[in-house]
């Protein structure tokens, strides 16, 4: 910024949570549809525009190749929960060549929201952040936007500069490294909107610390632990019921616990216990991880969690000791290299629980761990090692699980056998 005569300067700062940039307008300004550019949407929607043929000429024999870019219809989906429609376009930009010799075409994909009635930017920023929050569990990478527009009228738009929890949008994705694709949902897209949205509001905390701590980069191995247990234990308490008995019929138990207190114990201590005794009616936690797996099916369970297909013990009490310090359980805990083993697994574990709640099947999800995305081949890395353990002589080196509605039989050899690929 420049000040005063003679070329005077003077550097300032200024920060602000969103910008508005392009048209004047009053702070309480409501917009009739807003839309975000998402970088990598194009490849999990799986519409491709540009189109290659191949000819040959009959005189010479010479090879042309031919291309079209071909633009596809946009997609609309009604979200009563929401009283909005939410619309994908996928298009493209054009790089004109100023000579004859070059070209380039690139495609992008945008979501724009369009509520019934015009809405405030925090509305529109808030159903966008619920929808990124599904599309990024669905693929494998954060789906931030880099472009935000706000539009009241077609001659006229503001372009939002706002940040997404320090989320960055991923510019370089890849295709092959996508968790489920469009195409493999198994349901359609519009019905998965609706169950996401409906549910959203239940599950929201504990979906916002599991994708906060998906993206954070270099956390403590403990922390990251401690996150996903803590996103984990949220989700029950969001959508299981989570009491061994009714709370009002817990009432005269839990008077009969106070009263037991004897009159030895101090008053600070009386205390401890009365707060104790007040949540007595709840799961533990290791009982609310017990229902959650049982929601998965057995084979899945085996593929996310191991080969005893339960949550494990051991992975209970490091919660606890790091939580508690009960130099009682240090013996049991996990070593850092098994936290992030189980780190890793829980964080699976809690995408496919997210996936259930958009009505994703088990089917779907067994083939998606089976697939190309760096998540699922680190996990059968894992799987592999686990087994070899377990069977030193085995020929293969490595379990691919199955179910019947998986793809057929893969077997990855270990990197320390001896034995030939496979």
């Amino acid at each position: 910024m420049n000040f005063g005569p003679s070329g005077l300067r003077q550097q300032d700062r200024m920060i602000s949570s969103r910008l508005l940039i392009g048209h004047q307008i009053p702070d309480d300004a409501r917009f009739k549809k807003v839309r975000f550019r998402i970088p990598g949407l194009q490849h999990w929607l799986s519409s491709p525009l540009v189109q290659r043929g191949i000819e040959r000429k009959e005189n010479d024999g010479s090879i042309v190749f031919h291309y079209r870019v071909e633009g596809s219809a946009d997609e609309s989906f009604r979200l009563p929960s929401i009283a909005s429609d939410v619309t994908f376009t996928t298009t493209w930009i054009e790089s004109r060549a100023l000579d004859p010799f070059s070209c380039s075409v690139a495609s992008e994909a945008w979501v724009e929201l369009c509520p019934d009635e015009p809405q405030p930017l925090d509305w529109h920023l808030k159903q966008f952040a619920t929808l990124n929050y599904m599309l990024s569990w669905l693929s494998s990478w954060s789906m931030s936007p880099d472009k935000i527009e706000g539009i009241n009228d077609p001659h006229s738009s503001v372009s939002v500069l706002y940040r997404f929890q320090d989320r960055k949008p991923n510019l370089s994705p890849s295709q092959i490294d996508l968790f489920i694709p469009r195409p493999l949902l198994g349901i359609e897209l519009g019905v998965a909107l609706v169950n996401w949205f409906e549910i959203y509001s239940k599950i929201e905390d504990p979906c916002r610390l599991a994708i906060s701590t998906s993206g954070s980069k270099e956390l403590w191995i403990h922390v990251e632990f401690l996150s996903w247990m803590q996103a984990l234990e949220g989700l029950h308490r969001s959508i299981l019921d989570g009491n061994y008995m009714d709370p009002k019929a817990y009432e005269p138990v839990k008077k009969s616990l106070v009263d037991a207190i004897p009159n030895i114990v101090e008053q600070a201590h009386r205390e401890s216990l009365r707060s104790r005794i007040r949540y007595g009616y709840q799961y533990s936690l290791r009982k609310r991880l017990d229902e959650l797996t049982k929601r998965l099916s057995e084979p899945l369970r085996t593929i996310i969690l191991g080969e005893g297909g339960q949550f494990p013990g051991s992975w209970v009490e490091t919660r606890n000791y790091y939580t508690h310090w009960d130099v009682a359980l240090q013996p049991t805990i996990l070593e850092p290299p098994k936290m992030y083993e189980a780190s890793f697994r829980i964080s699976i574990f809690a995408r496919v629980l997210f996936l259930q709640l958009m009505g994703i099947s088990d089917e779907v999800v067994i083939q998606a761990l089976g697939g190309s995305c760096h998540l699922a081949q680190y996990l059968i890395q894992l799987n592999a090692r686990e087994h070899r353990k377990r069977f030193p002589d085995s020929t293969a080196g490595a379990l691919m699980y199955v179910s019947e509605a998986s793809a057929p039989i893969q077997e990855v050899a270990d990197p320390d056998s001896k034995e030939p690929e496979v």
